[in-house]
């Protein structure tokens, strides 16, 4: 949501649709390449390394297949989207390789990703509530833009903060409440 005035702070009004766009796609491909590096390890550390070239190998085929597809239906975007096909492919394969090889429960690590995705949404509601007002940050200069965003974006956040605790996701990833890890890490600090 934050896409177009992120694009517009970093590089100005001048191509901000087509910024916007390819900023909030390869911001979706960002997530993808973080999750993909650390099932990668996971995997060659449970001496899988046959089934992550097999793995690897399936998402680089779904990304040949779906390129030229997806440019065509979606334009520029479309070759991001394709990237994002390959890192869901190799995601899924490797989850689905995991839980059949050892005890782990996915059903338990779905439910918290959603819960964390449903948080994310909520983060981003606080901007659609600000652009339903009719403040749009790309509409100042890019210094007062920067101010619209570092609001927006602590507003988020605490947005995301009281709705995983609302889903006690602290608890159940960290075994924490949310004001337990704060004073710990204010203790540190101090």
């Amino acid at each position: 949501a934050l896409s177009g005035p992120i694009y517009y702070i970093m590089y100005g009004a001048k191509e901000l649709e087509y910024g916007q766009v390819a900023l909030f796609w390869s911001s979706i491909l960002a997530f993808g390449t973080t999750v993909t590096p650390v099932l990668l390890s996971i995997l060659l550390s449970l001496k899988m390394r046959r089934h992550t070239l097999i793995y690897f190998s399936v998402g680089f085929l779904v990304k040949v297949i779906t390129f030229y597809p997806c440019c065509y239906l979606f334009g520029y975007s479309g070759a991001i989207i394709s990237s994002i096909l390959c890192e869901i492919t190799f995601i899924a394969l490797s989850i689905y390789k995991i839980q059949k090889t050892y005890p782990v429960r996915v059903k338990n690590m779905i439910i918290r990703l959603v819960k964390i995705i449903i948080c994310c949404f909520a983060m981003n509601g606080i901007y659609v509530i600000i652009r339903w007002i009719g403040i749009d940050p790309t509409q100042y200069s890019r210094l007062i833009a920067i101010v619209f965003v570092g609001i927006i974006g602590s507003l988020g956040m605490g947005v995301y903060f009281a709705s995983s605790e609302l889903f006690r996701l602290p608890k159940s990833i960290f075994h924490r409440d949310l004001r337990g890890m704060f004073n710990r890490i204010l203790r540190r600090g101090a």
